[in-house]
């Protein structure tokens, strides 16, 4: 009887499917944007553990770059609240319409990866390092983005259906917008100055 086959008979022999091969799929790593869960195992209560690296807040003082990173933040949403409700911007014209709603979208991603980064602390594990620190100058520009496109929409608007009776109005938008625009330069400028220490490879641009 051959070792490695299921029935007693040569002829319908046939290998039994390889043991390693379940335990080599279990083991496959995940990629893209589950790839932080091979940071992780089991131990022996079942709990997950976190293996991976972590990073530290190299400052002096944290809550004080927290509290400026929020007032930062809470500029770009009062701002971009501000905009919406300035009569303007939805004056039923698509090339304000469109770019108003790209900043609300942005401003809420950089008013998101603030509330991780506070949830996180000084000390963060690698996938929240990238899914904030990492990633709020990204999506700095894409408010910065929205805002030139709402500026340009605005302007749009001003030569297609004139400026009467609407100009301070329209004015007023173009200004906001502006200064929207000017509140995501100066957050992108300020977590890019905050000193975090961390893997080398991963600190690196």
């Amino acid at each position: 009887m051959c070792a490695c086959c299921v029935y007693p008979d040569l002829s319908g022999c046939r290998k039994r499917p390889s043991e390693g091969a379940g335990m080599a799929d279990k083991k496959k790593k995940q990629a893209g944007r589950r790839a932080y869960l091979n940071d992780f195992h089991r131990d022996l209560t079942g709990a997950y553990i976190y293996d991976g690296s972590h990073f530290h807040f190299a400052g002096d003082g944290w809550k004080q770059a927290l509290l400026r990173l929020w007032a930062l933040g809470i500029v770009l949403v009062v701002l971009v609240l501000a905009g919406g409700f300035s009569g303007e911007t939805m004056a039923h014209c698509v090339f304000q319409i469109l770019p108003y709603l790209m900043e609300v979208g942005a401003v809420g991603s950089v008013v998101w990866a603030l509330v991780r980064l506070t949830s996180g602390g000084e000390t963060l594990r690698a996938y929240v390092y990238k899914a904030t620190v990492q990633a709020l100058p990204g999506r700095a520009v894409l408010v910065m983005c929205a805002a030139g496109a709402g500026m340009l929409g605005t302007a749009l608007c001003m030569i297609v259906h004139g400026t009467a009776g609407r100009l301070a109005g329209l004015l007023l938008c173009l200004l906001l917008k502006a200064a929207l625009l000017a509140g995501a330069w100066l957050l992108r400028r300020y977590v890019q100055t905050l000193p975090w220490e961390g893997p080398p490879e991963e600190t690196a641009d």
